[in-house]
């Protein structure tokens, strides 16, 4: 569903890929475009296999495009389908991928969530064909996470009930990395980085639950969304 002016060059093999912009991407993403995403970006499949499997199932293999900005070119990953788009925010090549920058970083995530912030900073899906600067359903990017007081101040929840949480929780620095239509909603204690992963409904932050397994709970929610289903049909506590 991409509009045929949105980008300059949709490349869908890497023998597609202008020399003029291949340098916008890292080169192990140009060299196995036309792969499934699994081939592409292998740990990220290991680690979140049900997400990885749905997108193969549901979704076509990846495509590369570029579109002219003002001083450099930019590059998108997606996944393009008639109806809705998957796209990777993918970061810039000479982005860290692993070594001590990119773990004081991400100390905050637990372990196997950082395998969706280190070729890409999460994906999000949108009904447009250029990719979306914030989006809701999938986690955010890392540039795109939710501070307590944002997050209060878009539900309207009162200012004491927002320390309560924090109190409770004992950190002033969290975060919320993923919200859902449903109400869902996942905070981080950047603070403390213990990897904790506090689930929340909507404005209900006297109701606190801690996942007890936050890899395998994100990645069924995750395959959950991708085949098709509501975020409404998801139960962050029992799946």
């Amino acid at each position: 569903m991409l509009k045929p002016n949105s980008y300059q060059y949709v490349c869908r093999e890497s023998a597609d890929i202008p020399e003029q912009v291949i340098s916008s991407v890292r080169p192990e993403i140009c060299e196995m475009l036309g792969q499934p995403v699994s081939a592409i970006f292998p740990i990220f499949a290991q680690t979140f296999p049900l997400t990885v499997g749905a997108m193969e199932v549901y979704w076509p293999k990846p495509i590369l495009t570029f579109r002219q900005g003002s001083k450099f070119w930019l590059s998108f990953l997606l996944l393009e389908r008639e109806d809705v788009n998957l796209y990777f925010d993918l970061r810039i090549p000479e982005a860290p991928l692993d070594g001590e920058d990119y773990d004081q970083t991400h100390a905050m995530l637990p372990p196997a969530w950082r395998e969706l912030y280190r070729w890409f900073e999460s994906f999000g899906l949108t009904e447009r064909s250029i990719q979306p600067l914030t989006w809701i359903n999938t986690p955010s990017s890392y540039s795109g996470r939710m501070s307590l007081e944002e997050y209060r101040q878009k539900l309207g929840i009162g200012k004491s009930k927002a320390r309560d949480f924090a109190k409770a929780i004992g950190s002033d620095q969290l975060m919320c990395w993923l919200r859902t239509d449903a109400g869902d909603a996942l905070f981080l204690d950047e603070k403390h980085c213990d990897h904790k992963v506090y689930h929340v409904r909507g404005t209900a932050l006297e109701d606190v639950y801690i996942l007890p397994d936050p890899a395998g709970t994100l990645d069924r929610y995750l395959a959950h969304y991708l085949a098709g289903k509501a975020p409404s049909e998801f139960d962050f506590r029992t799946s």
